[in-house]
């Protein structure tokens, strides 16, 4: 109800009532009457003011207190944001009195100390007096240049009461009296130790090998370039670069578990023979290396001695015992190599001639082979492009019957025509096109060229078996057996006509080599058994496989007749192989007494320089098929 409403409402209801009473009670005069109704009409008017006046403030009593209590929340708010700030645990806010000497504290300091107020009040420096002894230089700077009037930011670590270490970051600002005088210091400081140790955590895990935990390939390079900054006088560093040998196979054959258990239990191997300070690490796959200091080179010698002789015994991996050999390349500084990037090239280079050298031993990196080496990586490079540019071409060498010295056959054998370096034997460039995963393209364009030509000469009516070499890798691609149907489905060629040769190795483990033969006897292809004897199988195992023949290999053909002890291992096998049912091929005869040995012994074939050297296609056709 606003004022003006309420004092005409009021001055109505007495002028009325004042007429009435007048003119019907009273029975005055007409003039008496006007004057009662207007003085109760202002009386009435007055009335209604002060009521409305009292109304009005009674409503602003109210509002004000209202108002009053959305302060005293508005102001409980601010106190619990400001507990919440002095009470916390993860930073305190401080101030010094300068002149004093004083430090107040909010209680994040004691929570995260561990210090009682009491001890804190004795100690205004706590933090410089518990600061880890290399960082109290910069809580020093720090506060200078508070002391000097500027702002001033810092971290730092801090020792806990209970020994471990904090980190600190700390903001402070000075205060100044109005002469420019700095009085007071206050400021805040934040624990972010949990920060620090994520990203220490994300470090740790980006340099470390998550399967053996050993460091990484990332974080050895980096520390070997410090330990080579740092090594002392006369000291030197023998970097072994080695490799798991027989860890594929183990993967293949008993699951990437079996092999991921091997690989750990190598890395808890080194540090018994190395010690737990010797850098090293897991470099990749079934790689490791080490950076091994030593001041005598016999004695660095014995201990990787001591270290290959441990892999004579077992590992033991879900109840079963697994014998692994490793192949080692060792290159040294500061003899072999003054930087990082030189070290372990020539280190994996003396690895990778230990793998050459049948495995299972260790290189030194011997400088006189520089130049040998310069010409394997150009030789590794220069594979890549041979097959684009048609560099290779295949040459035949015949097997001959040793009975009538008609051909029986021949083996395909691969050659390469370099642009510059002129002919590079498969001898030299075979083994480089291994270890880097060529021979795999290699290998097969060459089935290819050999069941092309055996597809020509038998539409021409002169069919000829061409045997070919298959290396490991290729048997190792998961569609190798359906590109090879392909081939001689495209080919038109009876299967009987291609044969491949595998290596003695290759078929040493009969559960891995079962399928891949019996599958190739499927096929109708034959199969051979190259260079026999030099590997570590016996007649006995091979009569357990779908095998054709066997190549007597030519180390053992070299000495006959006149070496009798070789004279009597070579009719030894040929009765074995005789009584096994298998065929007999000899290799690498160059005399014509050899010929004559073999067939007397009952080795009816026979192939190498003695009869042919390998010829290109259109020498061995005019030759043998004209």
């Amino acid at each position: 109800m606003t004022t003006r409403f309420s004092m005409v409402m009021f001055g109505l209801i007495l002028s009325v009532a004042a007429f009435f009473y007048s003119f019907f009670g009273a029975d005055l005069p007409t003039y008496h009457i006007a004057l009662d109704v207007a003085g109760a009409g202002a009386i009435g008017v007055v009335i209604g003011w002060l009521v409305s006046s009292r109304n009005r403030l009674s409503k602003e009593k109210i509002l004000t207190f209202y108002d009053l209590e959305g302060k005293q929340a508005e102001l409980k708010k601010v106190q619990t944001e400001l507990d919440a700030l002095y009470f916390n645990s993860s930073a305190w806010i401080w101030s010094i009195d300068v002149a004093t000497k004083k430090l107040k504290v909010s209680t994040g300091i004691v929570q995260l100390f561990g210090y009682s107020e009491e001890e804190i009040d004795e100690d205004y420096q706590i933090w410089y007096t518990h600061a880890v002894e290399a960082d109290k230089h910069i809580v020093k700077r720090q506060f200078d240049r508070l002391l000097s009037g500027e702002r001033s930011e810092a971290e730092w670590r801090l020792h806990k009461k209970d020994g471990s270490i904090a980190h600190v970051r700390s903001v402070g600002e000075p205060i100044k009296d109005d002469a420019g005088k700095v009085i007071r210091i206050v400021g805040v400081t934040f624990d972010f130790t949990k920060e620090v140790e994520l990203q220490e955590t994300m470090r740790r895990i980006a340099m470390t090998d998550t399967l053996t935990q050993l460091p990484n390939q990332v974080f050895f390079n980096r520390q070997l370039e410090q330990q080579l900054e740092r090594a002392e006088d006369g000291e030197q560093i023998a970097l072994l670069y080695f490799n798991v040998d027989r860890l594929k196979f183990i993967n293949e054959m008993m699951g990437f578990e079996t092999g991921d258990e091997v690989l750990q239990l190598i890395a808890e191997r080194i540090p018994m023979y190395f010690g737990q300070e010797t850098l090293m690490a897991r470099y990749g796959g079934d790689e490791f290396i080490i950076a091994y200091p030593f001041y005598d080179r016999e004695a660095m010698g014995l201990k990787i001695q001591q270290f290959m002789e441990s892999f004579q015994s077992p590992f033991l991996v879900k109840q079963e015992e697994l014998f692994v050999s490793v192949s080692i390349g060792v290159a040294s500084f500061p003899e072999d190599a003054t930087n990082v990037d030189s070290l372990l090239s020539k280190a994996n280079a003396t690895l990778k001639r230990a793998k050459r050298k049948g495995k299972n031993n260790v290189q030194y990196y011997v400088r006189e082979n520089e130049e040998l080496q310069k010409r394997r990586l150009r030789i590794e490079h220069d594979l890549k492009r041979a097959l684009d540019f048609q560099e290779f071409e295949l040459y035949y060498q015949p097997k001959v019957s040793l009975v009538s010295n008609k051909i029986q056959g021949a083996e395909a054998l691969i050659r390469w025509h370099h642009p510059i370096l002129g002919e590079i034997s498969p001898a030299e460039f075979i083994p480089i096109a291994e270890e880097s995963g060529q021979i795999v393209a290699i290998g097969e364009w060459v089935l290819k060229q050999a069941i092309r030509q055996v597809s020509i000469w038998d539409k021409a009516g002169t069919p000829l078996r061409i045997a070919v070499n298959v290396s490991s890798a290729q048997l190792e691609v998961s569609n190798f057996m359906d590109r090879l149907e392909l081939m001689l489905i495209e080919s038109g060629i009876p299967a009987k006509l291609l044969g491949i040769e595998l290596t003695e190795g290759m078929v040493q483990n009969i559960d891995a080599a079962i399928p891949i033969l019996f599958k190739l006897r499927q096929l109708g292809v034959r199969i051979y058994i190259d260079d026999f004897g030099t590997g570590y199988s016996s007649l006995g195992i091979l009569n357990q496989l779908p095998i054709d023949f066997i190549k007597i290999d030519k180390s053992f053909i070299k000495e006959v007749p006149a070496n009798k002890g070789q004279a009597t291992l070579v009719k030894t096998i040929i009765e074995m192989g005789r009584n096994l049912g298998f065929e007999l091929v000899a290799e690498g005869i160059e005399r014509e007494e050899q010929a004559e040995f073999l067939l007397q012994n009952g080795c009816t074939k026979g192939q190498g320089f003695y009869f042919s050297h390998p010829l290109p296609v259109q020498q061995f056709e005019q030759r043998y098929l004209g």
